[in-house]
């Protein structure tokens, strides 16, 4: 529906990669005159996505189909339809690329992705080295990384910076990264906002923060908001927000129902809950509820969860 994409696009167009985007809407149509304002208003904002010639395959057609088979699975062919759009001209596809090669689990050509996506001055691709980093051990030089792709536009770097201050125990400095990736519309960091103000004990500024995570489709939000209904004591409020994120898929959901009832007693209910989200694919749910017993202080029932992961 391109008519409704532009309208869209124009709406947006003081962000420059919304600029970008009418310009290559605009070179599909043949229209070079008015893509090259648009990728001209782009590059005035900073946005250097490399513009399509008139005659180039459409670069949104390819990145949309490379999205459907990421979906569907098909990774090889997603793989495929990214490298056709990067020779017509997308360098966002590189950095798409190298999440499905890193999936495929081929982290040097991932790594060469990401940073020809990078120097093309794409955030996206400075994230991706960063998350290479980190799961490297290298958590300072990730964060470095971190901070160039926040710098280059890609503002959701700005919760994995947050994550690793709250680990230093720097709480302000976090908030303060979570709020502004939460001001670029980023549902996750609504969710880290409500955790910081649960913590607070501000049930009001919690709930506010949970429910806009789930408008934005993040279904943390409802596990967040279960939490909360569980710590008041309405369990069957909160068993309804725990099903409601695992029946969209969320699985963290079942898990959640099975800590509620062990920490009740209530073993045949939260095993029954746990084998629900091992049989949908969350192999790890007996383990997670031992590790959420443990915490709890309640190592007998964590070794007995513990010794059901190892049956």
């Amino acid at each position: 529906d391109l008519p409704l994409a532009e309208q869209f696009y124009r709406q947006a167009a003081p962000c420059p990669e919304a600029a970008f985007r009418l310009g290559e809407l605009h070179t599909e149509r043949g229209d070079n005159e008015q893509a090259a304002f648009w990728y001209d208003r782009a590059e005035r904002g900073g946005y250097h996505g490399v513009r399509q010639s008139p005659d180039a395959s459409s670069t949104y057609a390819l990145m949309e189909l490379a999205k459907d088979a990421t979906e569907a699975g098909d990774l090889s062919t997603a793989a495929d339809l990214y490298r056709r759009a990067v020779c017509s001209g997308s360098t966002e596809a590189y950095a798409e690329l190298g999440f499905v090669l890193e999936e495929l689990g081929d982290i040097a050509e991932a790594e060469v992705a990401y940073r020809r996506a990078a120097e093309a001055g794409r955030g996206l691709g400075w994230y991706g080295l960063g998350s290479l980093r980190l799961q490297e051990g290298g958590a300072e030089q990730a964060e470095t990384l971190y901070r160039r792709a926040a710098d280059a536009g890609h503002l959701g770097s700005l919760i994995n910076i947050g994550i690793m201050q709250q680990q230093r125990g720097e709480h302000d400095l976090a908030e303060a990264n979570f709020r502004q990736a939460a001001k670029a519309g980023f549902p996750n960091a609504e969710v880290l906002l409500g955790d910081i103000a649960a913590q607070r004990d501000d049930q009001a500024a919690a709930i506010k923060h949970y429910n806009r995570a789930i408008k934005w489709g993040n279904t943390d939000g409802l596990i967040g908001l279960g939490l909360l209904l569980e710590d008041d004591g309405d369990l069957a409020a909160a068993e309804s927000h725990f099903l409601q994120a695992a029946d969209v898929g969320n699985l963290h959901g079942l898990v959640h129902l099975a800590i509620m009832y062990a920490l009740r007693h209530d073993d045949e209910r939260a095993e029954s809950y746990c084998r629900e989200a091992i049989e949908a694919g969350y192999i790890d749910a007996y383990i997670e509820l031992g590790d959420m017993l443990h915490h709890e202080g309640n190592l007998e029932s964590a070794e007995h969860y513990y010794r059901l992961a190892g049956g």
